[in-house]
């Protein structure tokens, strides 16, 4: 009897530092995009293809993903996967545009959580919490993932 209630007591401490875990993990999520969000709107390139900081690859991107073409213009390094996610998902628009630099400030904002929920296993709560929160609010990243590119 007594087994039983201490493993039931350990099976939900697990659940509850899970779900802990979790909204932790979501909380950066959130940390990373609305630092992202925030950075973009505060900018006067919020329309542009890239972002007056950093202007990366986007406009080849986006030439090559409005005309059809499939080829990387004999360039070696870059990846296929973006031409055909930027052919997918972009309407050629304007505001479609801006809808894109919103998901690819999504795509960039997921290491955050990701870095913590790798690390707190074998770095520890509050290291993986410190990494992670540095990583959510650090300029590189933020800059990379305001502009569509493939850096």
């Amino acid at each position: 009897m007594v087994q039983l209630r201490l493993l039931r007591l350990v099976a939900m401490t697990a659940v509850a530092l899970r779900s802990r875990q979790h909204l932790i993990a979501w909380a950066l999520l959130l940390l990373a995009f609305g630092v992202r969000l925030a950075f973009l709107h505060a900018t006067a390139d919020r329309i542009w293809p890239y972002s007056c900081y950093f202007k990366g690859d986007a406009l080849i991107f986006i030439q090559q993903a409005s005309s059809g073409e499939l080829l990387e213009s004999g360039a070696p390094f870059r990846p296929p996967g973006v031409v055909l996610i930027l052919a997918m998902i972009w309407d050629k628009t304007v505001e479609g545009f801006l809808w894109l630099r919103h998901f690819w400030m999504l795509l960039g904002a997921l290491p955050s959580p990701l870095l913590y929920l790798l690390c707190r296993s074998s770095l520890g709560e509050r290291v993986a919490l410190i990494a992670s929160s540095l990583l959510a609010l650090a300029s590189g990243p933020i800059l990379l993932g305001s502009a569509v590119g493939s850096e």
